[in-house]
């Protein structure tokens, strides 16, 4: 309903104001006077009902009146906004709102009187809070435009306008003081008295309703209900009497300070709390000629000195009341980001209590919104009740000193000072990184995200102490990419590096240890590109020491590289003819060597060319004593020595398992390992928990996983061995568990070495060897977790519980090794791989027995009875 509507409809008109149960006894009428005699004997809510409705529709004609005669003037005035500021335009809107509520409200309540029957709500009751906070926003701006002088800097704008309102003005004070100048305007005061009646309803409010519930029967349900409205309005009226007095004090330090502070630091939410000068606060060890001044608002603590000015926002100052300073027991400390302790000393212990409680006070009230919000927090005064502000925080501040941070702006949790817990971190270039931090440091799993012309690097993983450490993705602008272990923010560990796109001309994956941002130790290197596949040693970037190369032709290369090339004795395979000899640098002949070629032939003597140039031999050809040995006979002894030994791979990967589960050099401790388990585990947990997503059979695995077996004691059993065997399959499949991570680390390293152009007949004793090499390591791990398991070379015979081993039935008992606890977890995983070597590497005998199938089909069936001496007559 508009206003013009609300106002039509409220008209006085007697006729229209009886209530439902009065009696009218009698009309006078003479002249210019009339009256109505009517009974009032109705029940007493209706009486206060109407005095609510009454007073409610005078203060909707008051604010009317006064916002035709001032303020409506004031919003009309197009210089008005820009003169006097934001705070006070807010003001007049919010009046303006408060306005069109009363309306509202008065319709509502006179409607109520003359239909009772009908069900209506009243807004002044029933909407609470919706009242209150229009009210609030207006007590607020009220205060902010008080605090700031705003009364009299509008009267000064707008002189010119208040002479033409000032006559209407005047007719509106009820007490006449106050309201011109010595000029015939309106002044300061007056403007403000006027724009105190809203205020000054809210009283009304409180006494008309504790009046209408005092009309219900203590402890009902209406009682209490109007009750609580009463608490409510006295709650806001407690609020609003402190932020009135905290701007008529703050608008008194504006007065009394100089203009230049004034200038800088007034703005309209900004109050004072104390300062040095009416409380007495020094510097410790403070020079003799040196001026300190300190002034605590309700949102910033501001330290001047000759030197200058420095404000420090409340939401990030520390106070350390316990100062251990001798002969200063009236010490304490503030505590600021990028900032050496501030240490203040006051002349006596109370002294101190008493800025230690306000600075408190006020950082705990600084994260409200405004002040009146913040005094609201409690019926009682800020004064009354002692507040410690919480030690970690959410803020947000700009970096001016650190020179590694100089203009980066942080958003996120503080402790005592320091970034501290989640945040993101901005830099003026546009670098950025969002994740965790400790003392100011990144710590813990964070992105990283630089940015250049040539594009972004982005590194995603874990922090430590401000520098790349431990599992983490990096992604460089050209596309190369590296996926695994850092160290003091370099690449150190397990990784696995992808140079260029796949398939392009210059692409190759590179995976194995780094040392010190280098290739160090044993890797395994696919060159795309050259169409070649390295698997041995590295030393500072280059290939050196023993290792194997396979080629997309199918050429295999084994021997001693140095610093990229290989180098002196050697083992070279090529269809079916093995080369064991002396190797130049680019891996062609050159020197003395022994060629035995797919028939069994054996050329020994000097060698120097290659495959496909061709081979120059000075030496002596031997022809083989049999024409059909198997191509296996023809593997020289030498073969696989010259390679890394499978127990020397991916110590690396093993390295990082046995640091997650505290394992020692030696032999790791049961319980250790199980502690840092469960540390793993209960992380993991809170990371799902906190992803938001609805995980819930990943939390459920991670609570099996979290639970220890019976392992440990007495001998080992059928049922303590089907539990752990039930443990180890949840845990190899879990990619949370350090034993899922080790067994997902090993698969991939292992498809990667023998796929693609790895997939060669030569390698497959390699491939065998190394399974053994991970069943045992992975086994020496899993007997650290259960020692009452048998040693690696060991085996035992286990049974039901408490039978004797010479009662084991076959069905109940189960031979208990290492292999046939690993083998089943971890041959699924690669069995695929694993075939496609021994299809390779057997391929003649499976090409010579389809021959023979083939040969032996052309045959009648006469011929292949006879042949299998098969009884004809059956």
């Amino acid at each position: 309903m508009e206003k013009a509507d609300c106002m039509k409809a409220l008209e006085p008109s007697p006729h229209k104001m009886g209530f439902k149960d009065m009696k009218v006894r009698g009309i006078f009428a003479g002249g210019f006077i009339c009256a109505c005699l009517i009974d009032l004997s109705v029940p007493a809510f209706l009486g206060i009902l109407y005095e609510l409705a009454n007073t409610e529709l005078q203060f909707f004609v008051q604010l009317n009146k006064l916002r035709e005669a001032a303020v409506q003037p004031l919003l009309d005035e197009k210089t008005f906004a820009a003169s006097c500021g934001a705070s006070i335009l807010l003001l007049l809107q919010s009046f303006v709102e408060l306005e069109t509520n009363a309306a509202k409200n008065a319709y509502r309540l006179w409607h109520l009187i003359r239909h009772p029957d009908e069900n209506w709500t009243m807004p002044v009751l029933h909407d609470v809070e919706n009242q209150q906070e229009l009210n609030r926003k207006y007590c607020n701006a009220f205060c902010d435009v008080l605090a700031i002088n705003g009364f009299a800097l509008c009267v000064k704008v707008t002189s010119s306008l208040w002479k033409q309102v000032s006559h209407k003005v005047k007719e509106m004070m009820s007490d006449g003081k106050g309201t011109a100048s010595s000029r015939g305007t309106l002044s300061a005061e007056g403007f403000q008295h006027l724009m105190e009646e809203p205020i000054r309803r809210m009283t009304q409010y409180t006494k008309l309703f504790a009046n209408l519930a005092q009309q219900n029967k203590q402890r009902s349900r209406p009682f209490r209900w109007e009750q609580e409205v009463v608490r409510k309005w006295n709650d806001l009226l407690t609020a609003v009497a402190l932020n009135k007095e905290a701007a008529e004090r703050t608008r008194a330090f504006w007065d009394t300070c100089s203009p230049k502070i004034a200038d800088l630091l007034k703005t309209p939410g900004r109050r004072i709390v104390r300062d040095s000068k009416s409380y007495p606060v020094s510097l410790l060890n403070a020079g003799r000629f040196t001026s300190h001044w300190f002034i605590l608002f309700n949102d910033v603590f501001v330290h001047s000195q000759y030197s200058g000015l420095n404000g420090y926002s409340l939401s990030l100052v520390w106070v350390d009341p316990v100062v251990d300073l001798e002969g200063e027991g009236s010490a304490f400390a503030l505590t600021f980001p990028e900032e050496t302790p501030l240490t203040l000393v006051c002349s006596n212990a109370h002294d101190k209590a008493d800025w230690v409680k306000h600075l408190n006070d006020a950082i705990y009230h600084s994260h409200s919104d405004t002040w009146s919000s913040q005094c609201d927090q409690s019926k009682t005064t800020i004064s009354d009740v002692r507040r410690t502000p919480p030690l970690v925080r959410y803020a947000s501040y700009t970096f001016t000193k650190f020179p590694s941070l100089k203009g980066a702006v942080y958003t996120g949790s503080w402790l005592c000072g320091k970034m501290h817990g989640r945040g993101e971190l901005v830099w003026p270039d546009g670098e950025k990184y969002v994740g965790y931090f400790r003392q100011n440091f990144r710590h813990g799993q964070g992105k990283h995200t630089v940015r250049k012309s040539d594009g972004e690097t982005i590194y995603e993983g874990s922090w430590k102490d401000g520098k790349r450490n431990g599992l983490g993705s990096i992604r460089y602008p050209n596309g190369d990419s590296y996926d695994g272990y850092f160290k003091n923010d370099v690449r150190h560990g397990h990784g696995v590096f992808k140079h260029g796109q796949f398939l392009s001309t210059a692409a190759s994956i590179h995976i194995g240890q780094w040392l010190n941002d280098t290739r160090h130790g044993y890797g395994v290197t696919d060159d795309i590109s050259k169409g070649e596949k390295y698997m041995g040693m590295w030393y500072e970037g280059c290939r050196q020491g023993k290792g194997a190369l396979v080629t997309l032709d199918g050429t295999y290369y084994e021997g001693t590289f140095f610093q990229d090339k290989m180098t002196g004795f050697g083992l070279v395979y090529e269809d079916g003819a093995w080369y064991q000899g002396d190797l130049s640098a680019d891996g062609t002949f050159n020197g003395k060597g022994l060629l035995t070629l797919s028939s069994g032939d054996t050329i020994d003597g000097l060698f120097s060319g290659s495959w496909n140039t061709g081979i120059k031999v000075n030496g002596t050809y031997v022809k083989s004593p049999s024409r059909n040995a198997c191509h296996e006979l023809f593997y020289p002894k030498l073969f696989g020595s010259l390679c890394v030994y499978a127990d020397h791979k991916w110590t690396d990967i093993f390295q990082h398992c046995h640091e997650m589960l505290c394992i020692g050099d030696s032999h790791g401790d049961g319980q250790k390992v199980w502690e840092a388990i469960a540390v793993t585990i209960t992380a993991w947990k809170k990371t799902v928990k906190q992803s938001g997503s609805k995980q819930l059979q990943v939390l459920q695995d991670l609570n099996v996983l979290e639970r220890i077996p019976q392992h440990d004691t007495g001998p080992l059993t059928l049922d303590k061995y089907d539990k752990i065997r039930t443990y180890l399959s949840k845990a190899f499949e879990s990619p949370y568990h350090p034993l899922g991570k080790l067994m997902s680390g090993l698969v991939d390293v292992y498809r990667a070495t023998y796929v693609g152009v790895g997939a060669h007949s030569c390698l497959l004793s390699y491939a065998v060897a190394e399974v053994h090499s991970f069943v045992s390591r992975v086994y020496d791990i899993v007997r650290v977790m259960f020692p009452n398991l048998p040693a690696a070379e060991e085996e035992i015979l286990i049974g039901p519980e408490n039978a004797q081993n010479d009662d084991f039935a076959t069905e109940d008992s189960e031979t208990v090794t290492a292999s046939g606890l690993i083998i089943p977890f971890l041959l699924p995983k690669i069995y695929p791989t694993l075939f496609t070597l021994y299809a390779l590497h057997n391929i003649k005998d499976d090409e010579m027995y389809w021959e023979t199938l083939l040969k032996w089909n052309k045959q009648p069936d006469v011929s292949l009875m006879t042949f299998l001496q098969v009884d004809q007559s059956v």
